[in-house]
């Protein structure tokens, strides 16, 4: 059988693979094959060399290990120059052996490192590879693609058991990556097997310093107050947000710590100087300046960024084309040894970036960068970093996505999912990202496949039922797929109550194919967190609506579903027997999480006059998060500590709106529900006014109160305000509640605008 993958980058061939292998189910011994092993036993010997280095002696070890487990025979392993005596045995030569011609080692030499040879010279098999970690890349191919064993997850993988194992006779592979840095950044690539074993690399594989790293360079703690000139002037004055990249001693400072970390570490071939993460970039005018005059802040990035390399030439200085810094500079190009990662952040996760419209712009940034730098790089994001558990099938567009990457002369791709903590599919997408990294033209569909049936078992068809489900669901719905999303955003396109239940079903069916088998069931298990998650939310969202977490009894009182508390001990149970401590990027429990939920039941319905009633907006809340409109403030269900849900937000301006209680009730206190969370520039409100009458054009004051000033709190808060009123009766109830006017200075987020946040309204 043969497989053949060719691709173009750079417009030249790269990558080649000629794969022949014969069935190695035949019981026979065709003399047209290579025995490797037959009936248990075998004539090769395990070759590597007496200088052999690491990554050959564990490549030959796990060449014998593996071989031992599939066929239970043991090669001898050898370590010898001598042919002397040998050339009449058939071996497997592992590394720069002496079995290798002089021509092809130096053809071999010049192979990118990381880059798989492996051929047969008559009997012989040669086992090689680029660089250092070429042989160990090329010991994986051979245990996944002749031995047949597949490493799924961390702790799962496939040794099948056979007594005969046969190699054409001109059994011949050639890979080379098309990028030279490949990290997945999920669960299961935090094992180091896993990332040898799929090719992939670590941060401290190729990085001296990663990511944003200007205070890693130059930390405010150490000199900020002796040189507050080396920091960003913000409206008059020095802070510590973002360096001052047009002062030369910052040059000058920053090049002295990284040759100092260079001496260190001098192997490490990438080092970032990169801004922290945050706009609040220098006003002074030597910076603006430069903004002025390569057009924007990127190309005082790029100006600083090439100063400091020209001064280290023999390593790769990387920063990141990202937010304020996202768009090329003009009149400006990237040294030599600069190199440029580029981040996706903004871009939609439905639709493949070279298809979507949405896209265009950053597509018109890439396009921008390759034309300025020889080291492009990007920072990709495939997962919900607010909802790990919720669903997110962005899977059809990982294969597209890297293909254009790779069309467009990428060189190093970063894809960032939950990192350490667990999320839904982790171990699936962990799985096909890592192959369509080393391969962008694999068959998708194949490696889902097997995946699937590999990891799953019998549960695999009613999974791949359940991601098809919510794949077509998405894509007809047309809706975006945002990584700083909500699950509730899709409440009314693919995620609806009705999709939901019929995400359910599949999962059930999964669940009901492997009950005899423990080990399978925890794995469907963990998706199934994905459903219960979602729809504890929507009870909590829609309340007393349908699909509600309350109900009205016969006599009209509103009590708990009785089923929302059975989803929250399972939702608790599957997530303590999985071990699952988080629920996002900010490091929300989910302990925490079920607390709420619980809290949320506990409160009940909050009944009182405003209870239902109409409200009028009477200056525009943010668009962004729209939670149930204007009646979000009256559906008698008081808000979690997520923004991002059921809560209306003003940007900047007075919070003004009205309800009509429907007729005149005497009322004698207003309760409203508030959020403080500074980090995303949320605070409770400076004042509140209280106006009310019968005639909605001629309200009067009926109470104001000023709140305290808001000093540093980092922690979120959901704040119940109670002002008490002398007892009138009224119709119409007007709140006026004023944020802060600037953000305050200690909150080192200047050029944002502070908001304030209301859940509920309750009226007695």
């Amino acid at each position: 059988m043969m497989y053949m993958f060719t691709w173009f980058k750079n417009f030249s061939l790269i990558f080649t693979v000629m794969y022949l292998l014969a069935s190695l189910k035949a019981c026979g011994q065709p003399a047209t094959r290579l025995p490797i092993v037959y009936q248990a036993k075998s004539d090769y010997i395990l070759i590597v060399p007496p200088n052999a280095d690491r990554y050959t002696l564990q490549a030959a070890h796990l060449i014998q290990r593996y071989t031992q487990w599939v066929t239970g025979f043991t090669l001898p392993l050898i370590t010898t120059a001598d042919t002397t005596g040998l050339w009449d045995k058939p071996v497997i030569a592992v590394g720069k052996t002496a079995w290798v011609p002089a021509k092809l080692q130096q053809e071999i030499s010049a192979l990118p490192e990381g880059s798989i040879y492996i051929t047969t010279i008559g009997k012989n098999v040669l086992l090689m590879g680029g660089g250092k970690r070429g042989v160990l890349n090329a010991a994986y191919a051979w245990i996944e693609r002749v031995l047949q064993c597949h490493l799924y997850a961390d702790s799962v993988w496939q040794v099948p058991h056979q007594k005969n194992l046969f190699i054409d006779p001109l059994f011949h592979i050639l890979e080379q990556p098309v990028f030279s840095f490949r990290q997945v950044y999920d669960p299961q690539a935090m094992n180091a097997r896993y990332m040898d074993w799929h090719r992939l690399n670590d941060f401290a594989d190729f990085w001296g310093i990663w990511g944003h790293s200007f205070f890693k360079l130059i930390p405010p703690s150490q000199y900020f107050q002796r040189h507050p000139e080396y920091f960003a002037l913000i409206n008059g004055q020095r802070r510590p947000t973002q360096l001052c990249m047009s002062q030369p001693a910052v040059v000058a400072q920053v090049v002295k710590e990284l040759r100092a970390r260079i001496q260190k570490n001098p192997d490490a071939l990438y080092w970032s100087v990169a801004p922290e993460d945050n706009t609040a970039f220098c006003q002074c005018d030597s910076c603006r300046a430069l903004y002025a005059r390569y057009g924007g802040i990127s190309g005082a990035l790029l100006h600083f960024v090439n100063e400091i390399a020209a001064q280290i030439p023999d390593h790769i200085i990387t920063t990141l084309a990202y937010g304020p810094t996202q768009h090329p500079p003009q009149h400006l190009e990237a040294a030599p040894n600069v190199g440029i990662m580029l981040s996706t952040i903004d871009c939609d996760r439905a639709t493949p970036i070279a298809s979507d419209p949405h896209s265009a712009q950053f597509r018109q940034d890439l396009e921008g960068w390759e034309h300025l730098t020889h080291h492009l790089m990007i920072w990709d994001y495939t997962v919900q970093f607010t909802h790990y558990l919720a669903p997110f099938p962005d899977l059809h567009t990982f294969q597209p996505n890297i293909q254009y990457f790779a069309a467009h002369h990428v060189e190093a791709v970063f894809a960032q999912g939950s990192g350490e903590d667990q999320s839904v599919f982790d171990e699936m997408r962990c799985y096909l990202l890592a192959k369509l990294l080393w391969n962008p033209q694999a068959n998708t569909h194949q490696l889902q496949k097997d995946f699937l049936q590999g990891y799953y078992g019998a549960a695999a068809p009613f999974i791949a039922a359940a991601l098809d489900q919510l794949q077509q669901a998405l894509l007809q719905s047309h809706a975006r797929l945002d990584i700083y999303g909500n699950p509730l955003d899709a409440k009314t396109s693919w995620l609806s109550p009705n999709d939901l239940q019929a995400y359910r079903r599949h999962l059930d069916n999964a669940l009901q194919a492997v009950k005899d088998k423990p080990q399978l069931q925890r794995r469907v298990q963990k998706l199934y967190l994905s459903y219960l998650y979602v729809r504890l939310l929507q009870a909590w969202f829609y309340g007393t609506d349908p699909h509600g977490a309350f109900l009205q009894d016969a006599s009209g009182k509103w009590i708990i579903n009785p089923e929302i508390p059975k989803l929250i001990n399972q939702f608790s149970h599957i997530c303590q027997q999985q071990h699952i401590l988080y629920l996002n990027e900010d490091h929300q429990t989910v302990s925490t999480f079920i607390e709420q939920l619980q809290d949320m039941l506990a409160q009940g319905v909050q009944v009182s006059l405003a209870f239902h009633k109409p409200v009028r907006l009477l200056t525009p809340n943010i668009a962004d998060y729209p939670a149930k409109g204007p009646q979000t403030l009256t559906d008698g269900i008081i808000g979690s500590y997520d923004y991002a849900f059921n809560w209306l937000g003003w940007n900047n301006q007075d919070m003004k709106l009205e309800i009509d209680l429907q007729q005149i009730d005497t009322i004698h206190q207003v309760t409203m529900a508030f959020l403080q969370d500074q980090r995303h520039a949320i605070f409770l409100p400076t004042k509140i006014a209280i106006y009310g009458g019968n005639d909605r054009q001629q309200l009067h004051l009926l109470q104001e109160s000023t709140l305290p000033s808001a000093t540093p709190d980092e922690t979120v808060h959901r704040k119940i305000i109670t002002l008490t009123i002398h007892p009138t009766a009224i119709r119409y109830l007007q709140i006026i509640a004023s944020p802060l006017a600037t953000m305050p200075d200690w909150a080192n987020q200047p050029g944002r605008k502070p908001s304030i946040f209301i859940s509920e309204v309750m009226v007695k």
